[in-house]
């Protein structure tokens, strides 16, 4: 990218984006795995809290020259993101061509700035002025990520930031000798890692968070004022830490930097998959041993330059440049837009046979549209036999996400009272109230549920100790443990559940310690006011085991499978 002005860049920025994109990398890999432990999950949020930041601030320093928003380098960028967005879409599974998938906002967000900045980079106080805007944009929660907007007008200052730092005031630091600037960059090492510490202690950053997603609640806009601190702090270490000269791979990396972001995502995936069996620390080296070897594939010198034609011919095809000869981008803009008219398709004519397809059609569409039912209200005497029935409740499911776990830590406790403020009068008020108890309790060694729904990760979920003895106060009478979430921490944190459950007086069913335990106790005998119940508890099965072990294998003990229903 702006090729023009290269000769004046010097290695200590290189230094800095090369080392950013090792960041991304590792990072991206761990992504997947963040709720496999606290250790993993704690090491992704404090990258996340500097290292888009700090590339974003780069990528704004290096996006002043005309090139960076001419009209054909624009163009290139909207060409990357039609490209590399809709392979990962049709790989993956599209929402909509509007909301980039993954690490794809980048390119969306690098349009908006290099369209804007250089027009209102002259008002006085921008970069304030962006940061004001920022904060407030959390309290939108319609300002999402469609077409990046979040994250556009989030890290918009630190692109600004970036931008306006002339390259006389940059070389004040690149100037002065490496050993006499080391002492203050290690200073800002420091106090950037003490602060983000604390920050990360009192504010419990989640990925939406860091993200710049929308506020939970308002005192998030606080977090977010943390963050931009914390992230300044990052880029004056890093400024006054990376060497002016030329670091192997480091350098390079800095320089092909667009291409690794844009083509590294599938490959964590795929490590991400094969390593999410071992140790957390184990996890960690590998992710480390990744990333350098990532960058090293898709960042070197010798393929860049194919990368960078690639690049600058499908620009052509929209300026009017292109000569008539095929080349691979026209291949690709082609492939792309076969595979958005399959597509198409596939969406509107389902394939005969398939589920969509067994939808019977109504024999007098009037009937779908008649006036709503009017129900006769209860007689006095129903109403009293109603009152006065025995009333079971059953709820589900009784879950906890991460921002769930992370909004209950307070002062070095968990408390989920407040979960059930407003059900449990109902909960309470049942002569016998079961639940769903979807996920298990391993220990917080195990690491907690790190992730949401919807948001790129798998979901692997646990629970603290202190959600059962909530569930309990709510109004419980007894739990059911059989769910896809049961095996989420393994045997061992299945096991451990009961014995939370036990330990606090929670009847439970549906998950057992042992062939005998099953045996003696899988239908579950209750009485409640001389009425004697009979409680089956089943899953169809437990995410990521093969169902073969839950029925007759080696975990068959562990719960109970509806399994031969198929005729």
């Amino acid at each position: 990218m702006n090729t023009d002005i290269k000769k004046e860049r010097s290695p200590d920025w290189y230094n800095i984006k090369g080392l950013l994109m090792l960041l991304v990398v590792f990072a991206h890999i761990l992504f997947q795995l963040q709720d496999r432990s606290a250790l993993i999950d704690h090491t992704v949020d404090y990258i996340y809290m500097f290292h888009m930041p700090a590339f974003v601030f780069v990528s704004g320093y290096f996006g002043k020259s005309k090139r960076s928003h001419s009209f054909a380098g624009i163009v290139k960028l909207v060409f990357l993101y039609f490209i590399f967005n809709s392979l990962i879409g049709f790989a993956y599974g599209f929402t909509s061509l509007l909301t980039p998938m993954y690490s794809y906002w980048y390119l969306t967000a690098l349009i908006a700035w290099r369209l804007t900045a250089h027009h209102i980079a002259k008002f006085r106080s921008i970069t304030l002025i962006l940061i004001t805007v920022a904060l407030f944009a959390g309290f939108y929660p319609s300002i999402d990520n469609t077409l990046s907007a979040a994250r556009i007008i989030c890290f918009y200052p630190y692109y600004m930031a970036g931008y306006l730092l002339s390259a006389e005031k940059s070389s004040e630091i690149s100037k002065k000798e490496y050993l006499k600037r080391l002492p203050s960059g290690l200073l800002f090492l420091a106090g950037t890692a003490a602060f983000s510490f604390a920050a990360y202690d009192f504010f419990r950053f989640n990925d939406q968070a860091l993200q710049m997603g929308g506020y939970s609640e308002p005192k998030d806009a606080c977090g977010r004022i943390v963050l931009f601190i914390t992230a300044f702090l990052a880029i004056y270490a890093l400024r006054y830490l990376s060497p002016d000269k030329n670091i192997p791979l480091i350098t390079m990396a800095g320089r092909n930097s667009l291409w690794i972001f844009l083509l590294h995502r599938p490959l964590t995936f795929l490590i991400s998959d094969t390593i999410n069996n071992m140790s957390a620390g184990m996890m960690i080296l590998a992710s480390a041993a990744a990333a350098p070897l990532i960058c090293l594939i898709f960042g070197n010198d010798i393929i860049a330059p194919y990368f960078n034609r690639f690049a600058d011919s499908g620009a052509e095809i929209f300026t009017g440049n292109s000569s008539n000869k095929i080349n691979p981008a026209k291949l690709a803009v082609l492939f792309v837009t076969l595979g958005f008219a399959v597509s198409a398709l596939l969406n509107n004519y389902p394939v005969p046979g398939s589920d969509t397809d067994q939808v019977p059609a109504a024999s007098n569409p009037s009937e779908n549209t008649s006036a709503d039912i009017i129900y006769p209200i209860m007689t006095g005497e129903q109403k009293n036999a109603f009152d006065n029935a025995f009333r079971i409740t059953f709820a589900g499911d009784l879950i906890l996400l991460e921002d769930q776990v992370k909004r209950a830590y307070y002062d070095g406790e968990y408390d989920f009272s407040d979960v059930f403020e407003y059900a449990e009068p109902y909960i309470s008020s049942a002569d016998y109230a079961i639940g769903v108890f979807e996920g298990p309790m391993a220990g917080e060694d195990a690491g907690y549920t790190s992730s949401n729904f919807d948001d790129g990760k798998e979901l692997y979920l646990n629970f603290p100790d202190s959600f059962a003895s909530a569930v309990k106060a709510a109004g419980f009478d007894l739990v059911t443990n059989a769910n896809n979430h049961l095996l989420d921490k393994g045997v061992n944190g299945a096991v451990r559940t009961i014995d939370i459950l036990d330990s606090i007086g929670l009847d439970h069913t549906g998950s057992y310690r042992s062939a005998e335990e099953k045996n003696t106790s899988r239908i579950k005998l209750v009485e409640c006011q001389g009425i004697k119940m009979a409680v089956l508890s089943y899953t169809y099965g437990c995410n990521y085991i093969d169902n073969s072990k839950l029925i007759n294998g080696s975990l068959s003990y562990i719960t109970s499978v509806i399994s031969g229903t198929e005729g």
